[in-house]
Parts: C-alpha cells; structure tokens; sequence
C-alpha cells in the first residue's frame, strides 16, 4: 500500500520535466506475525528535465534516489534498519527527423547510471561484525534508433 503523487510541467516553451514521489509499504505475513518485506522501499523520488536544444535536437536527465531495503535482523521485534540507500543520474542525447505529419525516426545516445553508483543488496554478517554487500556498477549505455508514427 502507498501513495504516489507525479507532477509534470512545461518550464517554458524549451524545458518541461516531471517529479515523482512514492511513499509504500511492502509487508509479508507469517502465521499471526507480520515483516516488512524484504524488496520494500519506502521513499522512491525520480525527477527529469528535457531542454529542447533546438534543430531537432534533445537532451535530458534523470535524478532516481530510493530507500535502502530492510535488513535482516535475528531479533523479529528490533526496529527496521535499512540498507543504504541508492541514488543515480541517467542521461539521455537525442537527434529526432521528422516524415510527414506523424511519422519519426531519431537516433538516441543514453546512459543509465552515468553516476556509477554500487546498490547495497544485502548485509554479510560474520563473528568480527556486519557489513553492506554491493553489486554493480550496474550501467548501461546505449545507442539506438527510435521510431514512432
């Protein structure tokens, strides 16, 4: 259950973007008992910006931060602890030709996570202590066509 509020506004003739928030909560039941699931993220933000640069031409951003996931905890009535939380900043440059009225075909460089940022999945815990576990950077660049009608 949650609750998700998105805006989304034209700045100017040249700049328009959006904002999104989402307040969730992600449990599990078992028998009388009920957790926090552990995929639960309870605060996720993205906003985006695109700036029409002109002669077809577009480029934008995406800012996305979200709440670390519950960590494992022996102890059911201890207070929820939270991984560390993710933040990333994807790009995105395009080249857009248009046919006819309706018809397009563009050519897109993105990259998602251009920040190369580690996500903290899980927590390893041995006699000497506890620590995050990380993966990635995952990141992605690509180039592509896009083409709509």
């Amino acid at each position: 259950y949650g609750l998700e509020v998105f805006l989304k506004k034209r700045l100017t003739s040249r700049l328009g973007g959006f904002f999104s928030y989402t307040l969730s909560r992600s449990t599990r039941t078992y028998g009388d008992r009920e957790y926090v699931a552990t995929f639960d993220r309870a605060h996720v933000l993205n906003l985006a910006v695109a700036l029409d640069l002109g002669r077809n031409w577009r480029a934008g951003t995406r800012v996305v931060f979200y709440t670390g996931v519950p960590q494992a905890s022996a102890d059911d009535d201890a207070p929820v602890a939270r991984l560390p939380p993710f933040f990333r900043v994807d790009v995105r440059l395009e080249k857009r030709w248009t046919f006819g009225k309706s018809m397009h075909l563009a050519v897109v460089a993105e990259w998602l996570n251009a920040t190369l940022t580690k996500e903290a999945i899980a927590t390893r815990c041995t006699l000497a202590g506890c620590e995050s576990q990380f993966i990635g950077p995952v990141t992605i660049p690509s180039l592509g066509l896009e083409g709509g009608f």
